[in-house]
């Protein structure tokens, strides 16, 4: 009971932040819409995971995570996060994955098997931390942002390594975001299906 107690102000805290984080992103996503001219119904292109870190990070660095909060909060990177993971993972079953789009799969894993290998090899080139490397690698190849939180644990990154993938992955995101449309519209002659899988 003791131990619970002690977690539960970082956990609560964590929470907050989450619950914020949701209707931030979802608020800033229809502004952005909006400045666009795009219809309200239009999805946020806002990540709530992204504000969540940003969200974080200013409440470490302006507040202060006292004593009363590091166990909650190293149990919510540890547990709660992974368990996260997980979820988001199973949203789609993998007879979903199959018979929408089972030619895709062969693309999609050359597309991140080479972005971990090329990310790997130039970050082996620069002379950066393998574990830097690593985060860049799995961030540019597979989710972003979730999968350096999700593997920075794992592989004992410390908060610099993390921090500067995620800053990375997050400039290099927000290019791509607006350049990719009209690089996809101008490769793919405006095929909605090829345009999707690029």
């Amino acid at each position: 009971m003791k131990k619970i107690v002690g977690i539960l102000p970082g956990l609560i805290a964590c929470i907050g932040i989450m619950i914020t984080s949701l209707y931030l992103a979802d608020y800033l996503g229809r502004l952005l819409n909006q400045l666009q001219g795009l219809p309200p119904t239009s999805s946020s292109p806002i990540s709530s995971i992204f504000v969540a870190i940003i969200l974080g990070l200013l409440f470490r660095n302006i507040i202060g995570l006292g004593e009363a909060l590091k166990n909650g909060v190293l149990f919510s990177v540890k547990i709660v996060l992974k368990v996260g993971i997980v979820l988001l993972g199973i949203r789609l079953s993998f007879y979903d994955v199959v018979t929408l789009g089972a030619w895709g799969i062969p693309i999609i894993l050359t597309c991140v098997i080479v972005a971990l290998t090329v990310t790997l090899w130039i970050t082996s080139k620069l002379g950066q931390a393998h574990r830097l490397g690593t985060l860049t690698a799995v961030g540019t190849g597979i989710c972003g942002v979730t999968a350096i939180v999700g593997t920075a644990p794992g592989i004992k990154a410390n908060d610099e390594e993390v921090a500067y993938a995620i800053g990375n992955i997050t400039i290099f995101g927000i290019i791509a975001m607006f350049a990719y449309p009209y690089l996809a519209y101008y490769i793919f002659q405006n095929d909605p299906v090829r345009v999707g899988y690029f």
